[in-house]
């Protein structure tokens, strides 16, 4: 890497969209090597191809002045591979909350146990499809990568990236269902949306401070990633209770539906308790604090080397970080 890179800058761009890119560059490599690994299985493959759509999408959020427009572009063809892989998702997501729920063999008879083979069979076909879609979405994202590589961020860009990490926190802040005992699932679902995003952007700028400073930031994205694995396990149980109460009757699936309901009511506590912790600081607070790390030095020259178009860490290993020693005490 050349001195003025290592110095905080290339050539006028700031340290923080440079890193800014060369992350960006990263999860797009770490996305299209997991979905063009043949040792990976299938669902785990568009598991990782969604992931890495959706982390690029939330960085894209940040996109300093004069790069908004291609930023928001980029973003909406994100979407796209999100949902062409999406189908295929859903029904592993569902089989899979049955098998975890379901006592062995579905304790299920007649109608309900009709409903679940076909279920099954709606699975296979739809990961027979993904096979296309997969294709599909490591042109898109190789396309996507290519563009961002001749990105080049102005300079004094550091304080737009971090305003734009706090209205990040603003907005899943305000996204919030205002009833968290009984949400709607459409603004629950949205809502896991932002917490998403912010999760992915407080980890991004924890990697580029580096420790000490990045102790927080690290602690809170930690969370953030629970409180939205929790918001998903409650969408995928409330969508099996659905698709189960509507095609069945019996003992056995109302034994299976009160299950249910019993788990649903768990992750909404854990929802509860965690979005209570997470959104508590007012938005301006969070965002004196983070603007008080323009005037941190970063970890820049340590954590980048370059732009290789293989990362040295795939999303696979950081998509659910281990806790610091320090986390467990």
């Amino acid at each position: 890497m050349p001195d003025e890179a290592r110095s905080g800058a290339v050539g006028h761009t700031p340290a923080l969209a440079f890193f800014w890119r060369i992350r960006l560059l990263e999860i797009l490599a770490a996305g299209i090597a997991d979905l063009t690994d043949p040792e990976l299985p299938q669902p785990r493959r568009v598991q990782q191809g969604r992931r890495a759509a959706k982390a690029t999408s939330a960085l894209l959020r940040l996109a300093p002045p004069g790069l908004g427009r291609k930023a928001r572009a980029a973003r909406m063809v994100l979407a796209s591979v999100r949902r062409s892989l999406g189908p295929s998702r859903d029904l592993d997501a569902l089989a899979e909350s049955f098998e975890r729920i379901a006592p062995k063999g579905g304790g299920l008879n007649g109608k309900a146990s009709r409903f679940v083979e076909t279920w099954r069979e709606r699975r296979l076909a739809a990961n027979h499809e993904a096979v296309q879609s997969i294709g599909s979405a490591v042109e898109v994202l190789q396309r996507i990568r290519t563009h961002i590589s001749g990105w080049k961020p102005r300079s004094a860009a550091d304080g737009a990236i971090l305003a734009a990490v706090a209205q990040g926190y603003r907005r899943a802040r305000r996204r919030m269902p205002s009833d968290l005992a009984d949400p709607d699932l459409t603004e629950f679902h949205e809502w896991r949306k932002s917490v998403n995003d912010i999760r992915h952007q407080l980890a991004f700028l924890a990697a580029w401070l580096g420790e000490p400073a990045s102790h927080r930031l690290d602690r809170r994205s930690n969370r953030l990633r629970r409180l939205q694995v929790a918001i998903g396990e409650h969408r995928d149980l409330s969508l099996l209770h659905t698709e189960l109460a509507g095609n069945g009757e019996g003992e056995a699936l109302h034994r299976l539906l009160k299950r249910i309901d019993r788990k649903l009511e768990e992750r909404l506590k854990t929802c509860r308790k965690l979005a209570g912790r997470l959104f508590e600081e007012r938005p301006r607070d969070l965002r004196d604090t983070l603007l008080s790390f323009r005037r941190r030095p970063s970890r820049l020259a340590r954590s980048t080397r370059g732009e290789s178009a293989r990362p040295r860490h795939s999303l696979r290993s950081t998509a659910q970080p281990q806790p610091r020693r320090s986390d467990r005490r």
